[in-house]
């Protein structure tokens, strides 16, 4: 009775150990993937539409992977900036207005996770640049990042995923504009390819 209650518990772990071990594995060496979604500009002056991104996947260690992204905003919107002859100059832009382009570069984790669903939750910097081209703004972005999301295999070497990612960042505009604090929200599904 000992031996089978040790035995059930031992294969018990193996199994487990095993799921694990198939959940990392979903992950390769390297990936290349793309996403499609939406980015709002929450707080402050920064550009939002249709995200459009690709990103690069490297493994750095059993759990963590470099995370680079390209990735583009584009929105619509017309002259919501005041510059007046005297006084400070303002913008009022809606969640969906301008258009931007940024590099970011950050970690990922994969915790330990069993079954189809593999998370993560990961993070990083940037630079890139904002334009509202109905006031003629463009700016210099410099955003933190911070994101989770996970993936389900639907074939071999594919799967697809879901995100969630939140910026945080300062842009330099002109025309009296200046340093202008922002904070984004993208939501975005794609798919990822192993290399």
């Amino acid at each position: 009775m000992r031996l089978s209650l040790a035995s059930e518990t031992l294969l018990g772990a193996l199994a487990l150990a095993a799921a694990v071990a198939h959940a990392d594995e979903r992950v390769g060496y390297q990936e290349l993937g793309a996403r499609i979604g939406v980015t709002l500009d929450m707080a402050g002056i920064a550009p939002g539409g249709l995200h459009v991104a690709g990103l690069w996947l490297y493994r750095l260690s059993d759990r963590v992977w470099f995370d680079g992204r390209a990735a583009f905003a584009i929105g619509g919107g017309g002259s919501d900036c005041r510059f007046p002859s005297t006084g400070a100059a303002a913008c009022d832009h809606a969640l969906t207005d301008g258009f931007s382009a940024v590099l970011l570069a950050g970690a990922r984790y994969f915790p330990p996770a069993a079954g189809q669903v593999t998370p993560w939750v990961g993070g990083g910097v940037g630079a890139g640049i904002a334009d509202f081209p109905g006031d003629g703004l463009p700016g210099f972005a410099l955003p933190f990042w911070g994101g989770a999301g996970a993936r389900v295999p639907v074939a071999d070497g594919v799967a697809v995923a879901g995100e969630a990612l939140l910026t945080l960042g300062a842009t330099a505009y002109g025309k009296g504009i200046g340093w202008q604090g922002s904070l984004g929200l993208t939501l975005a599904f794609g798919v990822d390819f192993r290399m």
